[in-house]
Parts: structure tokens; C-alpha cells; sequence
């Protein structure tokens, strides 16, 4: 199968990634072994504010690579949540979705954490698009983590 114009071999992205990350100083391992499973490559970057995002590409998406990052809900955020019925849990977390709703993050909850990430296609990986969706992830990190404390 041809790549269309503008696309990215895979085998690029990963060096691409680390040469962006080199060239703004941002510190970054890559993940191996059990914190890389279903992963062909994954950086953990930790930016300037505390905040950490990972950046990977999953085994089975040969088009794309997502940023994301996980906030751990706080042992009192979780105590709060589990005491409120089903439908005010909902509520809590449709208004954290409707305040990250400006920021391009896509927003799930799991077992007490929130992961916001954004997938980018190869075919519109630059350095300018790669490094706003890092910025998206760190706002949407920040701002549900205050979202949560004022809800909660």
C-alpha cells in the first residue's frame, strides 16, 4: 500500500519525535516493557509545569500516534465521588467534559483516573501540530484537576 502525500513511514515518527523533544529541551525517557505493552514506541515527557504526557504509537495503528496524559484522582476526590449517587457521578463528569470541550482532548474516565489524550495521523504530524496537541493535554490535565477540586 502507497503512502498518500504528506504521509510519515512509521519508522520515522519515533526518531522525528525524540529529535522535537531534543531540539525544546524537554526531558523524556522512552517506556519499555510492561510500561510500553500494545505500544511500538512510548516517551514519557515531563514538562516545565510537573505535568506528565506520554507520546506512543499503538501496535495495531500504523496511521497515528496519541499524546496523552492521566490524572489520578485524589483519595478524597475518590471517597466524594463513590458517596454521590450514579447520576450525580455523571454530572461531575459531564461538567468536566463540557469545560475541556474548548481544547482538542478527548476526555474518559476510568478506575479513578481521568485520561485526556489526542491522536495525530501521520499525514499531519508537523512539529507546530505535535507540540500544540502537547500543549491541549497539559491544559486539559490542569484544568480538569482544578475542575475536580471545585466540584469536589
Amino acid at each position: 500500500m502507497a503512502l498518500g502525500l504528506g504521509c510519515l513511514p512509521a519508522h520515522v515518527v519515533p526518531a522525528r519525535i525524540k529529535n522535537w523533544l531534543k531540539a525544546e529541551k524537554l526531558d523524556f525517557v522512552q517506556l519499555i516493557g510492561e510500561q510500553s505493552r500494545n505500544t511500538l514506541f512510548n516517551y514519557s515527557i515531563g514538562l516545565e509545569s510537573g505535568t506528565k504526557i506520554n507520546v506512543f504509537q499503538y501496535s495495531n495503528k500504523i496511521d497515528s500516534i496519541c499524546v496523552s496524559a492521566v490524572l489520578d484522582l485524589l483519595p478524597n476526590h475518590i471517597k466524594k465521588l463513590s458517596q454521590k449517587s450514579s447520576a450525580d457521578r455523571e454530572a461531575v463528569f459531564s461538567e468536566v467534559r463540557f469545560k475541556l470541550a474548548c481544547l482538542d482532548a478527548t476526555v474518559t474516565f476510568g478506575e479513578n483516573k481521568m485520561v485526556a489524550s489526542n491522536n495525530i495521523y501521520f499525514d499531519g504530524l508537523t512539529k507546530d501540530r505535535f507540540f500544540k496537541a502537547v500543549t491541549d493535554i497539559e491544559k486539559a490535565y490542569n484544568l480538569a484537576g482544578w475542575v475536580m477540586k471545585q466540584l469536589l
